[in-house]
Formats: C-alpha cells, structure tokens, sequence
C-alpha cells in the first residue's frame, strides 16, 4: 500500500494468470529447496505465502482466472479452494488449454476440461455447478462428455453441438431434472425422440427453451412443449421446418405464461398459423423475421388487448404488413419500444404518421425502416427526419 495507505493499483486483466502462474511455480519450486531451511521457518513460509495468495487472488481473479490457474500451474488448486466456487462453467474461456496426449488420454480438450473440473475440488466436485455452456467451437462436444456433467443443473447450452443426436439427448434425459435453461440451437441430428425426453424430464422447472435450427422436430415437439411445459417464459423456433400452424396453435393456446416467441424465418408457416398469437397476453418480445404474417393477425392481437405488454416486435421483410398494421400498433401496444420493419416495401408515410401521431412518439427507441422503398426520406441524411418524428431514438438498425 502507499504511504497514505490507498490500495494498490489492480494489475492489468491481461497479465493476472501469467501472475499467478509465475507465484505458484516459485512457491513450488522454493518447496523443494527445503533443505537448506529449518522445518519451524519453512512452515512459517509456508503459511505466510498461503496467506498471500489467498489475498491476492481473492482480490483479483475471477472464477474462469482461477480455472485457468489450476490448470496451468501443479498445486495451485490448493491455495485456490478458498475462493468463491465456480458456479457457471464457460468452455469457450478455455479453449486456449492445450493439455499433452498423455494427459488427454483419448478425450477431446473440452471433454478432457469438463471431466477434469466437474472432479475438482475448485466445484467441489461439480456439485457447485450451475451452469455449462459448450456453444460451438473446436472439437466439438462428445456424447462422453455429457457423463461428467453434475445431475444438479440448471442451465445446459448446447449450440452448435451437431456431434449430439437423440441417444445424447435420452442419457441428459435420464441424469438432469431440474433445468431451468436448456439451448440446443443448430442441432440437425436430433429428432422428436429426444427432445421430448428432455421436456418430460424437466417440465416442473424448464422456463427457457432454444430449438432454433433444429430442422427436424415436427408438431410432435410443438404439442410436448404446450402440453409439458406450462410455464415456459422464452421460447425460440427458429426456422421450425417441419412444423405446421397446428402445432403453433397448440402453443398459443397452452403457453400462457410466454414472454419471448421467437419464429425468425418461419416461411412454412401459412398466415392462418397466427391467427392466436393474441392469446398469448404477457408476450413482451415477439419476433416475426421473414414470416407471412398478415395485417389481420396484427389487428386481432393490438386491437384485442392481446399486445398491451409488447415491448420489442420484428417485422422484417413481413412482406404481407401494411399501414393497417402500423395503425393497429399505434392504439394497442402503449408499452412499445423496439418496432423492426426492415425490408417492408408496402408500408408507406401514412404508416409512420399514425405511430407518430400515438404515444409511441415519445416510446420508441429503437425503429429500422431500413429498405422500405416508400420511406426513403425518412433514411437519408443520416435518419433525420425519422429522428426529428420520434425524438426518443438511439436506435436506428435493427436488422443486418
């Protein structure tokens, strides 16, 4: 500390595993040269240097900087047991780790990684676990991997996981009860099998669900998820191929509860399949990205009171929406923020006039009319005269 007894300055982010790592293999190493000290003064500095790496970690090092340290430095984990435990489990922040073939014994880096931290003492032996997420990345994630993952938890991300297929999908089934969090977006493999193993597994606590890309799953899924998961508040479908509007139906009838439905380029859906989004009444996030939704859906749901707690909804390119929509919006949806029309050619200075002339005006803040060949004006100059009309907007490009 300096003289008038200020903390030190926190050393850079950057450097703190180099840190560490350097003050752990010197510890160890002065270890060995206790020969040439008495026992009462090695035990002594021994203590005291325990103390200081306490202290120093625990002031500076987040849990994925502690993880990082035990694996890179031999006797580390001792010391850092006394550090908060780690409760979510990124494999992304350690793909850096590059374990020799003898340590690896055949796994793969992240199966190796998962094994070795659901064993440690830094988890207490991954019953502090609460979370994994393995999205993506190289290699990927092996059905052996999922062996090692604690029964007790309660978020599970999986995306991009494409080695993972329905077999994978019923062991998960069989070990975890209690996900609150389960994301499976990318997946070609899996099938309704699976899926809804999972689902009937964890349907008393199961309040987030992503099957975004997951081609093959049919109505099948759709009725499960409507039937088993009441009590759902997010739900993302992206590209739900083979779906019908039946199975949409059966979730706008059932998921009361909804707060986020996302159906993001859900062209094989008829208009028709729609027709009860305004039954689900405490949807705040609604994305529509590419479907065919129509001006009497959005009628229905505003003009209803279906919408009143709508705060983000994604027309981009919803080719079928017009004005009729916008004014729809400007009566029934008060609590507006974020209105993506991005692509819309049929929307036209009429539209933007009845959500101006709303309290929309002063609710908006994010709005893209990017590509709608009729409000042009609205984007040149730099969007100024769609900020001179809705003066709260910080936002101006929703869609890329």
């Amino acid at each position: 500390a300096s003289a008038d007894g200020d903390r030190p300055s926190t050393p850079h982010p950057g450097n703190l595993t180099a840190a560490c790592s350097h003050f752990f293999q010197r510890r160890h190493s002065h270890m060995g040269e206790g020969q040439t000290e008495s026992r009462l003064e090695e035990e002594r500095d021994g203590e005291r240097d325990r103390l200081l790496a306490l202290n120093f970690v625990s002031c500076f090092l987040n849990p994925v900087e502690i993880v990082k340290l035990s694996f890179l430095c031999k006797g580390a984990e001792e010391f850092l047991t006394a550090c908060s435990p780690l409760v979510k489990l990124d494999v992304r922040d350690l793909d850096f780790l590059q374990p020799s073939p003898e340590k690896l014994q055949g796994r793969s880096v992240r199966d190796f990684l998962i094994f070795n931290l659901c064993e440690s003492r830094l988890t207490k032996k991954g019953t502090c676990i609460e979370a994994v997420i393995c999205t993506f990345g190289k290699p990927q994630v092996q059905k052996s991997c999922l062996l090692s993952l604690p029964s007790g938890l309660s978020e599970l991300e999986l995306n991009g996981c494409q080695e993972l297929d329905d077999s994978a999908l019923l062991f998960l089934a069989s070990r975890l009860k209690k996900l609150v969090r389960f994301e499976l977006y990318w997946n070609l493999k899996v099938t309704d099998a699976g899926v809804v193993k999972i689902l009937r597994s964890n349907f008393r606590t199961l309040r987030h669900l992503n099957l975004s890309g997951c081609r093959k799953l049919t109505d099948t899924t759709a009725h499960e998820i409507a039937d088993y998961c009441s009590r759902l508040r997010f739900l993302d479908l992206t590209r739900p191929a083979g779906m019908t509007e039946k199975g949409l139906w059966h979730i706008c009838e059932r998921l009361s509860n909804l707060e986020t439905l996302t159906l993001y380029a859900s062209n094989n859906f008829t208009p028709e399949a729609f027709q009860f989004l305004s039954r689900l009444r405490l949807l705040k996030n609604l994305d529509l990205c590419g479907s065919s939704v129509e001006d009497e859906v959005v009628e229905n749901a505003a003009g209803g009171g279906g919408w009143l707690n709508l705060v983000s909804l994604n027309l981009t390119w919803c080719l079928r929406v017009t004005d009729r929509s916008l004014k729809a919006l400007s009566k029934g949806c008060p609590a507006l923020e974020t209105l993506s029309l991005h692509g819309n050619t049929s929307i036209t200075p009429d539209g933007l006039t009845a959500l101006e002339q709303s309290p929309l005006k002063d609710t908006l803040t994010a709005l893209d009319v990017r590509g709608c060949r009729q409000l042009d004006a609205y984007v040149s100059e730099g969007f100024k005269r769609l900020k001179e009309a809705f003066p709260k907007l910080t936002c101006f490009e929703l869609h890329s």
